[in-house]
């Protein structure tokens, strides 16, 4: 049972693809869309 367990983990973790490239892009647009967010507070502030 737990080999088994292990076995599965391990071809999960095979699968799995590290891809740097990729994870910049996720980054750089998690970061846009944090400033769009934080400006569009900023607009919804001043307007009240």
């Amino acid at each position: 049972m737990l080999e088994e367990q292990a076995s599965s983990i391990r071809n999960y973790l095979e699968q799995m693809e590290y891809n740097p490239e990729r994870l910049n892009e996720i980054e750089a647009r998690l970061n846009e869309n944090s400033a769009f967010e934080k400006k569009n507070m900023e607009i919804m502030w001043t307007k009240f």
